[in-house]
């Protein structure tokens, strides 16, 4: 499986680019608002997903682990295929995803393109267990950086060796509207944890 390719980037179109990895050139789908960053004849450090199906072998890229993840755990949902796929990584960072699918913003999703009012229900349902966002309604996310804030917190209790599960469990019940940084959220959470 190719997981990573670093080399010269030696031609690129709408959507994909040709990267030189010493004397071979691997084509690869990227992201459009990546394609921005990725210049002609520059180094870079892709994060790849294969895919083979019966026309072809095909490969996929993105400039971090965490939106090549995100690509394909969204492909194991029945009915996304990697057009879709892109189009949401496209549309949503992986954090922002993450909060529209514990949140079930139906109506976000449903303005990728491609993606429908069934396809959406599919990833929320088949998702839910396999992202690491707690749910915060809307009236409670306000600001966008609320959800920012979380991710980050979520992310700090992960790093400090809890499990995606009991992270998620201590950040649904603590008070979230007193709490400005993300230290302080983890503070809060792991008083939480010590009583």
């Amino acid at each position: 499986m190719i997981a990573v390719l670093k080399g010269k980037i030696l031609s690129k179109t709408l959507d994909t680019v040709i990267i030189d990895v010493n004397g071979i050139g691997f084509k690869v789908a990227v992201l459009p608002r990546e394609l921005g960053s990725l210049n002609l004849n520059s180094e870079v450090v892709m994060y790849t997903s294969l895919q083979i199906r019966e026309d072809g072998w095909f490969l996929y890229g993105f400039s971090d682990e965490e939106t090549r993840k995100f690509f394909d755990l969204l492909l194991s949902v029945s009915g996304i295929g990697p057009k879709a796929a892109l189009a949401i990584l496209n549309e949503f960072t992986p954090e922002k995803l993450n909060w529209v699918i514990a949140n079930k913003d139906e109506k976000a999703i449903t303005k990728v393109p491609g993606v429908g009012k069934k396809n959406a229900q599919r990833l929320f349902l088949e998702l839910k267990d396999k992202i690491g966002y707690t749910s915060f309604t809307s009236k409670e996310a306000g600001e966008e950086n609320f959800q920012d804030l979380w991710g980050d917190v979520y992310k700090g209790l992960l790093s400090l060796g809890l499990s995606a599960a009991e992270a998620r469990e201590i950040l649904s019940k603590i008070d979230k509207k007193s709490v400005k940084t993300p230290e302080e959220g983890i503070a809060l959470a792991l008083r939480f944890l010590n009583k």
